[in-house]
């Protein structure tokens, strides 16, 4: 039986790297998005778990694309490297994700299955063309790509309300977000040759930029009705104040979690 010990631990790593490899957390988070998006325009119904395991499977397929792109500036920040990243069998999971993403968005609507192709386009466009190199257009269309998520939940059934205006509020936290994380990963980016805004402008100077955005999107925040959002902005204002990026960062992921079950408990 000692072959037991060895071949749990094994399929343990193994199930592992898959998990990192796909960006497991940041795969479920926007797939809370989706869920938020669909409870705030639609009452509960079997059309909401299409559209979460659309965007679910959509947003792997992109985030572990770009693990296979992005893997030197990954070493340097020193986070733990899939040996997916660099192998023929992160390719089939990415193609099995894209695939798998477009069959339940085929199951909504030709809008559902446009967004998920366009989504699909610039998830690999962002890692192929490095996109990362251009001060801005990374943050800008990284914010496009994730907010995406609420639209696969607020357009899986014709929505009542116009819902361009919740789009742009959440494209902006997203965008605020970006910066976030281009400070978290200040030296891995500067070491590649990035020009994300810390590397360009300066990390203290980048700081004080945040701090004005992250005020000014609290206002916006309180008269959109997202007042879920508001004490997770004040700890994230806290935290880079401390030179804590990445614990900011974090917690923009945990709003989301409850903006989800605020908007899921107002539908029931």
């Amino acid at each position: 039986m000692q072959w037991v010990v060895p071949l749990s631990s094994d399929l343990a790593r193994s199930a592992t790297d898959f998990l990192h490899f796909i960006r497991i957390k940041v795969s479920i988070i926007l797939s809370l998005v989706t869920i938020a998006g669909y409870f705030m325009f639609h009452p509960p119904g079997i059309a909401m778990a299409y559209a979460v395991l659309a965007s679910f499977f959509i947003y792997t397929g992109c985030y572990a694309y770009n693990n296979m792109t992005d893997l030197k500036e990954d070493k340097v920040n020193r986070r733990k490297i899939s040996p997916l990243a660099s192998g023929k069998m992160g390719y089939l999971i990415v193609l099995a994700s894209n695939l798998a993403g477009l069959s339940f968005s085929f199951l909504l609507s030709a809008h559902i299955v446009l967004l998920s192709l366009i989504t699909m386009l610039l998830g690999i466009l962002y890692s192929s063309l490095r996109i990362k190199k251009y001060l801005m257009l990374k943050n800008v269309v990284t914010a496009i790509i994730a907010a995406a998520s609420f639209l696969f939940g607020a357009l899986a059934a014709p929505p009542a309300t116009p819902v361009a205006p919740f789009y742009l509020l959440l494209f902006a936290f997203f965008l605020i977000g970006s910066i976030v994380s281009d400070m978290r990963d200040y030296r891995g980016d500067k070491a590649a040759g990035f020009k994300t805004l810390p590397v360009r402008i300066g990390y203290q100077k980048t700081k004080a930029v945040l701090l004005i955005m992250l005020f000014a999107y609290s206002l916006a925040a309180f008269f959109a009705g997202f007042l879920v959002l508001l004490p997770f902005i004040a700890f994230i204002l806290l935290s880079l104040h401390k030179d804590k990026p990445a614990k900011a960062h974090t917690l923009g992921g945990a709003a989301f979690i409850f903006l989800a079950a605020w908007f899921a408990l107002a539908a029931f």
